[in-house]
């Protein structure tokens, strides 16, 4: 009997399905903390030969969203003084994208990634050992130890800002849904809002969910309707004030590059 990766629960069969057009494999659901994930996934090196699979097109539109959604959630957790003088750190980075704007705004952002290789963050590198808060966006989809990465994170931030797409009440069948990524083999573990909650009571974090895409787990007391204030925050334009009160990095970051390369 195989057991959940996150919670070592009983897994029940769901389906089987080929990844990357060859291996063929078997996915489970979790019937403790409703995880769905694949069950041995075999092909991981092979589908991390090019961390940034080529059918993820949104991948720019997505940053812009994320950059905004992050920097009000910090704002309204952090305060503005606290983001002032804050340092944050992104998991799972990819090429920089995200850590490259959210400096140009004015926060102290910095890049970690196991997999990819940072093209647009040079010099900003994962090096404090505690952060205020961390960001992890398209990252625990891609995670075969989720409870052991969430442990790292929370070992050195209070607060976790991350997206992954939930696959609501009932597990989606393989032609359904494209997030089950069989193109590229990346993705091999899967939540609904259930899971997130059991997460949170298990590891004693308070959480706040869109239930689609777009979670807070922290250690602060937040609102469980946080996510909503944010997104409505941005619709009425926060970002446009939050312009106005922080300092962008982008020719400080210029000035501290240049010295480096001397």
């Amino acid at each position: 009997m195989q057991q959940c990766r996150l919670c070592g629960g009983t897994l029940v069969s769901l389906f089987h399905a080929t990844v990357l057009g060859r291996y063929r494999t078997h996915y489970g659901r979790c019937v403790s903390c409703q995880l769905l994930q694949v069950i041995k996934p075999t092909w991981m090196d092979k589908a991390y030969e090019k961390p940034i699979n080529i059918s993820d097109t949104g991948i720019l539109s997505r940053n812009l969203a994320f950059r905004d959604l992050s920097s009000i959630t910090l704002i309204l957790l952090e305060g503005l003084n606290g983001v002032k003088k804050g340092k944050f750190l992104d998991y799972g980075g990819g090429y920089g994208i995200f850590v490259r704007l959210m400096r140009d705004i004015g926060f102290d952002f910095y890049w970690s990634d196991a997999h990819s290789s940072n093209l647009l963050a040079r010099g900003f590198e994962d090096r404090y050992a505690c952060y205020d808060a961390m960001v992890a966006f398209e990252v625990f989809e891609h995670l075969l130890q989720p409870m052991d990465v969430l442990s790292d994170i929370f070992d050195r931030c209070s607060t976790l800002i991350f997206s992954t797409e939930l696959y609501g009440v009932v597990p989606p069948k393989p032609q359904d849904w494209n997030y089950y990524g069989f193109n590229h083999g990346q993705h091999i573990t899967f939540y609904n809002i259930e899971t997130l909650r059991f997460i949170a009571t298990r590891m004693g974090l308070n959480l706040s969910s869109d239930a689609t895409s777009f979670h807070i787990l922290s250690r602060k007391p937040i609102s469980r309707n946080l996510i909503y204030q944010v997104k409505l925050a941005r619709k009425l334009g926060a970002m446009n004030l939050i312009s106005l009160f922080l300092t962008s990095k982008t020719f400080e970051d210029w000035a501290v590059m240049i010295k480096a390369e001397k």
